[in-house]
């Protein structure tokens, strides 16, 4: 392990010195990144005592924890946050999440603000607003790019375009205007379009004549048929009445009949009873018979000793040979009743115990239960993405809070690296990845086809070409990984070019820009373009 010190200017001419090694040791397999941080702080110490002023450390990538946190273990970029927020919040369980939730917005905030309207609205609990989670977190896995669906999207309703003036002076209930959809696009621009309101009041009075009008016709005519239907009828009664007359007499002083069982009707109901699964479990009227099954029908007793679907079969049979009127999906309280009513056996509910009891009224639950519920119905994962919003911004909050804002041309910058502060020598000390591994690194990723959305196909195209010093050995083979030389012909400018000429643009653009970025890192005073150039790189 060497430490060198350079200048910040590299320079590949032998004749001239741009670095000397200040320290080395031979390095084992179990060097660890904090016994390396440790030594690095001596070193960078001992050249300051001697007055050898350090700004930038550069490590190769192998160390980069030394970059993306102090010694203290604090994250140093916005992207190590994030990764150990989510860490964070992965390693909790579900029932630490929900009870976290639950404990939220207990006390009320209650406050007021005057709408567009004129309007007094009373908010309560405004200080924290918890996150919502995504349609598609819902499912056991995440979904890019999720078609929205129409459930999922919030219709406009009439509430919501027309103007408060028009509401005002037509007296129109906000409510109903509220569950009036408007589906349409062309719909809403109509109704939110800037129009005179008095023509809103000629085309709401234009519309309630018309409806006035619609049902008066539709009312005269059906008064018309009415008339009609009563006449006909009238006259077919006057025919029926003389003939039927004594027939209605008769039926009505006559007393329900009253149906007689017998054992064939017995041997038919064994034989269904048989031949019914749920009926005969475990052999139940296989040694059952006739004779004592007609004992059964004898009292209201022994008929609640049948079993539901047994008194269904007794009523399918009877509706089939004695034409009784009783409904198979009515309750077996119901059933034996009517039943009871067929052969003539006294009922008595108090005493066949099909009395209900009450029911103990339930309490409903209240609004903060039902929510739990719901939120414990949800996957581990949704309530991970829900809780990591939940502290994010506090999280960020506390991690810039000691850091300057920086303004440059009048514009604010956010910070995505905070650089460490020694208190022994009294600076910042800028750490990073360095540049020569960054660039080797990122050939071997390409030729991987590892960059999202782009393959090693384009560079493959113009290595097949021959036109440029790009070989399909270098990309496919990946000849000499660590070579700077192999890393700056897989960007060249030749390449780029044959790209663009080849229609993969996106491909030209990333040889572009990382080229750009190599050029910043050695180019002293940037320049407004140039410093562009290095932050989109």
């Amino acid at each position: 392990m060497v430490f060198l010190v350079a200048d910040l200017d590299r320079s590949w001419e032998k004749d001239q010195l741009r670095c000397a090694p200040v320290s080395w040791f031979p390095r084992g397999h179990s060097l660890s990144t904090e016994n390396l941080r440790n030594i690095t702080e001596q070193v960078h110490t001992l050249c300051h005592r001697e007055g050898i002023h350090i700004p930038c450390q550069s490590f190769d990538g192998q160390w980069h924890g030394i970059v993306t946190r102090n010694k203290n273990g604090q994250p140093l970029t916005v992207f190590q946050l994030q990764k150990d927020t989510w860490k964070e919040t992965e390693q909790m369980k579900k029932a630490d999440i929900v009870s976290l939730l639950r404990t939220m917005n207990k006390v009320v905030h209650n406050s007021s603000q005057i709408g567009p309207s004129g309007r007094i609205i009373e908010l309560s609990n405004g200080n924290i607003r918890l996150p919502r989670f995504p349609v598609h977190l819902n499912s056991k896995r995440i979904v890019l790019d999720e078609v929205a669906t129409a459930e999922s999207i919030t219709q406009a309703t009439l509430a919501d375009v027309i103007p408060e003036s028009v509401k005002s002076a037509n007296n129109l209930d906000d409510r109903v205007l509220a569950l009036t959809s408007v589906e349409d696009q062309i719909e809403i621009e109509a109704f939110a379009v800037n129009v005179f309101d008095d023509e809103w009041e000629n085309e709401l009075d234009k519309c309630k004549d018309d409806l006035e009008s619609v049902d008066i016709e539709s009312h005269v005519e059906q008064e018309s048929d009415l008339n009609q239907q009563l006449t006909s009828e009238n006259k077919e009664i006057q025919c029926e009445s003389n003939d039927n007359s004594s027939e209605r007499k008769i039926s009505q002083g006559m007393p329900s009949s009253v149906v007689q069982l017998s054992i064939n009707d017995m041997n038919c109901l064994l034989a269904m009873f048989k031949t019914t699964k749920d009926c005969n479990k475990k052999g139940k009227w296989d040694n059952t018979s006739p004779e004592d099954l007609l004992l059964q029908f004898s009292s209201i007793d022994k008929l609640r000793l049948f079993l539901d679907v047994e008194l269904c079969s007794v009523v399918r049979y009877l509706k089939k040979t004695k034409e009784c009127k009783i409904k198979e999906s009515s309750t077996k309280g119901k059933k034996l009743e009517e039943l009871a009513a067929l052969l003539n056996i006294n009922f008595d509910k108090e005493m066949s115990g099909l009395v209900k009891r009450k029911k103990k009224p339930q309490q409903v639950k209240s609004l903060s239960e039902l929510a739990t519920q719901t939120i414990q119905k949800l996957p581990k994962l949704t309530l991970n993405v829900i809780h990591a919003e939940l502290i994010w911004e506090n999280r960020y909050d506390n991690w810039i809070s000691k850091i300057r804002t920086v303004t440059v041309n009048g514009m604010k910058h956010d910070w995505f690296y905070k650089p460490d502060f020694s208190e022994i020598r009294n600076q910042y000390d800028v750490r990073c990845i360095d540049a020569t591994h960054l660039l080797t690194r990122t050939r071997t990723k390409v030729c991987k086809g590892g960059i999202e959305g782009l393959t090693n196909e384009s560079w493959l195209k113009v290595a097949r070409s021959g036109k440029t010093l790009l070989t399909p050995a270098m990309i496919q083979e990946i000849i000499d990984p660590m070579s700077m030389s192999m890393a700056i012909t897989h960007f060249s400018p030749e390449v780029e070019n044959m790209m663009r000429s080849n229609g993969d643009t996106d491909s030209a653009n990333l040889c572009h820009d990382i080229r750009s970025w190599w050029q910043a890192d050695d180019t002293l005073e940037l320049n407004l373009k140039k410093d562009k150039l290095c932050a989109r790189a």
